[in-house]
């Protein structure tokens, strides 16, 4: 369930310093205007009731922005059957990603995460650890020349070797939009690709190829507020409503 949660989470990039091309969290995450929070709550139709017939609210993502358009505090939470489980990320006063915390309120257990950056401020490495202290797992980020993401390495624990488990890559077109998604594991045993179609601004279709399950296709339809900001978007499985998401946004005077 979470897999399928995580589609939904957005990545943020750190404004380029020293005069380079800048993209702000809001321009990375396709917003426009000044906006100082936004709450995201995504309902599943997975966890549909059969007593009222509603979808049920999965999990919630909340931002506070800076002056500068990006990031200055995150909070993410999941709530399934069985399953509740929150993340606070923390920035410093740059809007640079420092740390976060990963609690795990089913299984009483939590984790902590550094993040390090190079010398424009672009998260290239974070280091997860547990309560006691033990390294559980690393990642690392690759960018392109205009800073967008391009790559993403999970390794396992430093005790166990640090072998690589999986790599995610991201494909972009001339106008910065996600076209082609990647996911896989270095035997090969699990590959997932995602077809984009659309545009920056109104994702309308994408097809997940897997060489474990037959593709999947999805759909996608919006509703925008009076800024150019969509403040609903619908996921759907052929007629089959999938996901909701629903933001509600609070813009600067």
């Amino acid at each position: 369930m979470k897999a399928l949660i995580s589609i939904f989470i957005l990545f943020c990039i750190h404004p380029k310093l020293n005069g380079q091309i800048s993209v702000t969290d809001l321009e990375q995450m396709n917003l426009k205007s000044s906006i100082e929070s936004i709450i995201e709550t995504t309902l599943s139709a997975t966890g549909k009731s059969k007593r009222n017939k509603r979808m049920d609210t999965t999990s919630q993502m909340s931002y506070l922005f800076n002056k500068a358009g990006n990031i200055k505090r995150e909070c993410w939470h999941f709530e399934a059957i069985g399953d509740s489980t929150t993340i606070y990320t923390y920035y410093n006063d740059q809007g640079i990603k420092t740390s976060n915390l990963y609690i795990d309120h089913t299984n009483k257990f939590q984790n902590t995460s550094q993040f390090k950056q190079d010398t424009i401020q672009r998260t290239i490495t974070s280091f997860v650890f547990s309560e006691q202290g033990d390294s559980i797992s690393k990642q690392v980020y690759k960018f392109n020349a205009k800073g967008f993401k391009i790559e993403h390495q999970t390794y396992g624990a430093f005790a166990i070797g640090g072998k690589l488990l999986n790599t995610r890559l991201w494909e972009y077109d001339q106008t910065n939009f996600n076209i082609r998604t990647h996911y896989y594991t270095p035997d090969s045993s699990f590959y997932r690709t995602s077809l984009h179609y659309g545009t920056r601004q109104n994702l309308l279709s994408t097809s997940v190829i897997s060489n474990i399950t037959i593709p999947i296709n999805y759909s996608y339809l919006y509703v925008y507020d009076e800024r150019g900001n969509w403040i609903k978007k619908t996921t759907m499985q052929g007629k089959k409503v999938t996901f909701i998401e629903l933001r509600t946004i609070t813009y600067n005077p």
